[in-house]
């Protein structure tokens, strides 16, 4: 796909937001490319390696009037993103640009050119439909999911981790990071002690699952830190990133559950199907378990749990309206 074809396919009009009309063609710039849009001085940019993303507003003011791609902030890693109570953010290669409505644009700039964590803000302090919109604007304009499959499994996500990618198992959403130790006691976690959780060395949280999807199992979890993502692998900091674990779980989906990927990307199918499917095939609680085996979907526990999660879901739909 040329870069002008991909600026072309992200610039479709969103229930969130519409860039209107280009007013510049695709400029070149390095490995990349970009255009400028007609409303809220959107930029659309294509990176060989960043992939795809949209700056705009005041944040997209500021970085068209310091150069776009071709100034020093270099090409957006992420798109917006919403970063603590009422700020937003969207990171470059060469560092983030944070707007909040008391500071307006604050300068963050990367220790290392293209090394910038990518939306790694305060999302425990974003409000909970504004984390949910945000994934499932991801799913939907960065991934091409249709939006009942994206709401079916960001209302999972919800259920799980309260879509927060630092969440603990047995965590309050408050402080996503303070759960028990092996000893049973509250402890505050680094990321390096989440990562390299040990049960026989007492490192580590007692109970294992962590980030956006719970991840649980050893190999399932020991991939979300060991998964590239804009070339890097960014090791036990990824329980921050929002989109590195966003981007780990799409991978997950395409390869190891490809049943529930066929389903959450199908346009028929309706938003409690989507949220049944992922409980059922890709996230498996106990609650579905009956000495080591699944129970069927007629199973009035099976159906139980259908019926618990599909509000998150058809909650998660309606912010994306």
């Amino acid at each position: 796909m040329t870069y002008e074809e991909s600026i072309d396919r992200r610039a479709g009009k969103t229930p969130l937001f519409d860039p209107g009309p280009p007013v510049t063609g695709v400029i070149q710039v390095g490995a990349g490319a970009y255009r400028v849009h007609q409303n809220a001085n959107a930029v659309i940019a294509a990176h060989d390696v960043f992939g795809v993303h949209m700056v705009h507003g005041r944040i997209g003011e500021y970085y068209q009037t310091s150069g776009g791609p071709a100034g020093p902030w270099g090409f957006p890693m992420t798109d917006e993103y919403p970063d603590g109570p009422a700020g937003r953010s969207s990171d470059f290669e060469n560092g983030t640009l944070a707007w909040t409505p008391n500071n307006d644009i604050l300068e963050v700039n990367a220790p290392v050119r293209g090394q910038v964590l990518p939306a790694a803000g305060n999302w425990p302090g974003v409000p909970d439909e504004e984390r949910m919109r945000y994934v499932i604007a991801q799913l939907v304009e960065r991934y091409f999911f249709p939006p009942a499959g994206a709401a079916g499994i960001v209302g999972n996500l919800w259920v799980e981790s309260g879509v927060l990618p630092s969440r603990l198992e047995g965590s309050s959403p408050a402080t996503p990071l303070k759960a028990r130790d092996f000893n049973g006691n509250l402890a505050d976690f680094t990321p390096d002690d989440v990562m390299n959780r040990d049960r026989a060395s007492g490192v580590g949280p007692q109970l294992p699952g962590v980030g956006l999807a719970q991840w649980t199992s050893k190999s399932r979890r020991d991939g979300i830190f060991t998964h590239a993502y804009n070339g890097i692998t960014w090791g036990a900091a990824t329980v921050y990133s929002m989109d590195v674990q966003i981007d780990y779980l799409i991978a997950e989906l395409r390869t190891g559950f490809r049943g529930v990927y066929l389903v959450v990307t199908d346009s028929t199918t309706t938003v409690d199907a989507a949220s049944d499917e992922v409980v059922y095939d890709f996230e498996v609680p106990g609650a579905l378990l009956e000495a080591g085996h699944k129970l069927p979907r007629t199973d009035s526990r099976v159906e139980t749990v259908f019926a618990a999660r599909r509000p998150a879901s058809r909650r998660a739909n309606a912010t994306y309206q």
